[in-house]
């Protein structure tokens, strides 16, 4: 069963993972690497925000994604490669307790009419 759109911004502000005022997730996709190094869990959650641009939406990212603790990180997991660099140069990690790890990237952000449409990536992973 899918989540609804209230459970995944739930999901996503309880791990301090900010979202534009009125936004919201209208789905995604979530995926699994076992590794013999690490193991990965891949959350990718389409954002949808009304009245607002691109880059207005990054900034807050920028702005917001410091103020709850994350560090930026040129580096992203996203295929199990701790190294894969981040490709949209907006992405971010924190320690998440318990020898592990998360990761988020924003992703494909881009006008849609009078919206702004963009991907949320969220990457679990042991250290």
């Amino acid at each position: 069963m899918a989540a609804s759109p209230a459970e995944i911004v739930t999901y996503l502000t309880s791990y301090m993972i900010p979202l534009p005022t009125d936004a919201v997730s209208i789905g995604g996709s979530a995926s699994a690497i076992d590794g013999v190094a690490h193991s990965f869990s891949i959350e990718v959650f389409d954002v949808c925000a009304p009245s607002t641009t691109p880059d207005v939406v990054r900034a807050f990212y920028v702005s917001h994604m410091l103020a709850n603790g994350w560090t930026p990180t040129t580096t992203l997991p996203y295929d199990g490669d701790l190294a894969t660099p981040c490709a949209d140069n907006y992405c971010w990690k924190r320690d998440a307790g318990n020898n592990s790890t998360m990761a988020v990237a924003l992703e494909q952000v881009r006008a849609a009419g009078g919206l702004t449409v963009y991907d949320v990536r969220v990457v679990g992973y042991n250290n």
